[in-house]
């Protein structure tokens, strides 16, 4: 190898290393945006705390009337908190929940719950499933 090929080699090298790590620090210095308190607090998400009063297990989930959404399996005795996918509340139309006992029996069905982000729907699961009761409480 001759010593031209050489010295083209290394500024090939050199214009390759600088040329990187200029684009990268010109990125990192265009980074300007601040995050507001309200930013943060419009994209938190739902959440929905179930305790289960009934006699058998449950399976919970959230409808906003076209996409049914699976939450999980509720032991009996058990509380357990949900993150509700921000799908189901990005319409704005409101949510449903949907209480169904592993091992049979009537479900429950809720009324339309309006929501916002940040807020948390509490769920208790009445040992009677008709008398299961709902409220919304923002976080």
């Amino acid at each position: 190898m001759n010593h031209r090929t050489l010295i083209a080699a290394g500024v090939a090298v050199a214009a390759a290393i600088s040329g990187t790590a200029c684009g990268r620090t010109t990125h990192e210095s265009r980074d300007t945006s601040v995050t507001t308190e309200a930013d943060v607090s419009s994209r938190a998400p739902v959440t929905m705390e179930v305790t289960n009063s009934h006699k058998q297990d449950v399976d919970v989930f959230v409808t906003d009337g076209d996409t049914r959404w699976r939450m999980g399996t509720v032991a009996t005795g058990q509380t357990l908190t949900f993150t509700v996918p921000s799908s189901a509340v990005r319409t704005g139309n409101g949510l449903h929940v949907l209480v169904h006992p592993i091992g049979g029996g009537r479900d429950f069905s809720s009324d339309r719950i309006i929501v916002s982000a940040g807020d948390e729907v509490q769920l208790t699961v009445a040992p009677a499933i008709a008398q299961t009761s709902y409220s919304v409480a923002p976080r």
